[in-house]
């Protein structure tokens, strides 16, 4: 039997991600595809899920008809410009609660996929599992209040704050820590590190914003020329159901993409706890010397 056999994993087989070096925003990058590849139709499920939790409560709760409650313009990457309605609508009074709901369930299951892919052996601690979501709700609740400005700086503010929201959640949960502790943690590991979080999160966000303009504009233009044609509604109800789909797929595409970006600042965890403590260096310090092979020839 040849000793060389198994020296390659395949490429369909799941790894484990290493999280012992300091990584790059390409390799961070490289890693979280890595989860979508491996738990691929968990996250889909996932957003699929939340998306019809989310349209069941907008518009069973909503003061005004479909047409009235979200709009989605007709032209190019026009969803993209009325993409507060989904968080901020006054026809919709509870869908802050419903977006608190939706986004706890999101971040507590895309980060147990993250230390998952770390530590294959993890499971879902469901008895846990309410008390995280209510520290969870700090962080939530931060981004929403940022959402809930919809001015002309809330995209700037969003930026350089929702960063902060996303590594703290994620501290509560790997460090099993309470929320003044995991504020502390999260202070302590964004010193001087704070530019290379936010330069992760920026290259996140656009390609996620990339993605969402791709599907907002092909599905519209899509539905609109074609699926007209085969469903005969009367006009009125046709505008309906026209908003109800759009409206489910853009919470769909939103909902996976904020996986997307809650995985890369998850992973960055790591490399920002490498950065301050080098934990793993140390170790390769101390067990230096005591190794049984020497660059890969047998020690005598």
């Amino acid at each position: 039997k040849s000793p060389l056999k198994d020296l390659e994993t395949p490429p369909d087989k799941r790894h484990t991600l290493r999280v012992d070096t300091i990584k790059s925003s390409g390799e961070i990058f490289a890693d979280v595809f890595a989860i979508f590849r491996n738990y691929y139709s968990r996250l889909f499920l996932l957003a699929l899920v939340s998306s019809l939790f989310y349209c069941l409560f907008a518009f069973s709760t909503a003061t005004a008809k479909p047409t009235e409650l979200f709009t989605f313009p007709s032209v190019l990457f026009g969803t993209v410009g009325e993409i507060e309605q989904f968080f901020v609508n006054q026809q919709a009074p509870l869908l802050p609660l419903v977006n608190l709901i939706a986004f706890g369930l999101l971040t507590l299951f895309g980060q147990h996929y993250v230390i998952k892919s770390i530590r294959p052996e993890t499971s879902l601690d469901h008895k846990n599992s309410l008390a995280l979501l209510g520290k969870f709700m700090v962080g939530l609740m931060a981004m929403q209040l940022i959402l809930w400005t919809n001015n002309w700086y809330t995209l700037l503010i969003m930026v350089m704050i929702f960063p902060l929201p996303i590594l703290y959640n994620f501290i509560t949960h790997v460090e099993k820590k309470g929320v003044g502790d995991s504020l502390k943690r999260m202070v302590f590991l964004l010193r001087n590190n704070y530019g290379r979080v936010l330069g992760l999160f920026l290259l996140l966000l656009l390609l996620s914003l990339f993605f969402f303009l791709i599907v907002d504009s092909s599905l519209i233009d899509f539905f609109f020329t074609y699926i007209s044609w085969v469903v005969y509604l009367e006009q009125s109800a046709m505008d309906q159901l026209s908003v109800m789909v759009l409206t489910f797929v853009s919470i769909f595409v939103l909902h996976l993409l904020y996986m997307l970006v809650i995985s890369g600042l998850s992973i960055q965890y790591f490399t920002l706890r490498e950065i301050k403590e080098a934990d793993h260096l140390k170790e390769k310090i101390q067990n230096m010397g005591s190794g049984k092979k020497i660059q890969g020839l047998e020690r005598e």
